[in-house]
């Protein structure tokens, strides 16, 4: 699975960008059925469950994800990365790599709790 897709020469069409081939993409929105949207997914990731969901998708021709980011899963403080929520999109990305889907990541969304939405509105106030 190499190369980016891009919109093909014909302007209508998408294309992978390194082999020219025409990608038609057939994707879903991902989070676990059993531990609902982000944050969800990423507090109780499991990547067998994952492993499972994305063969499923597979199967039924799935070759696109989008997945949503949720900005203290990966960042719980203005100057803090979390090595923990790395390691997750680490091994989502391998997982969708196993089974030729792309992703889309989405986000980050604020939906984690007020701490979060309170260090944006922070960091924008300490700009002016």
């Amino acid at each position: 699975m190499n190369g980016f897709i891009g919109i093909d020469n014909d302007n209508w069409r998408f294309a992978n960008t390194s082999t020219g081939e025409i990608f038609i993409p057939y994707g879903t929105n991902y989070f676990d059925p059993q531990t609902g949207w982000a944050p969800k997914l990423w507090k109780m990731f499991d990547a067998s469950r994952v492993n499972q969901h994305f063969s499923m998708m597979s199967d039924i021709g799935v070759n696109v994800a989008r997945v949503f980011l949720t900005a203290a899963s990966f960042q719980p403080d203005i100057d803090k990365i979390s090595n923990e929520g790395l390691d997750k999109l680490d091994a989502l990305i391998e997982i969708a790599k196993r089974f030729n889907i792309r992703l889309i990541l989405t986000g980050p969304d604020h939906w984690e709790d007020s701490l979060a939405i309170g260090i944006l509105i922070n960091m924008l106030v300490n700009q002016r």
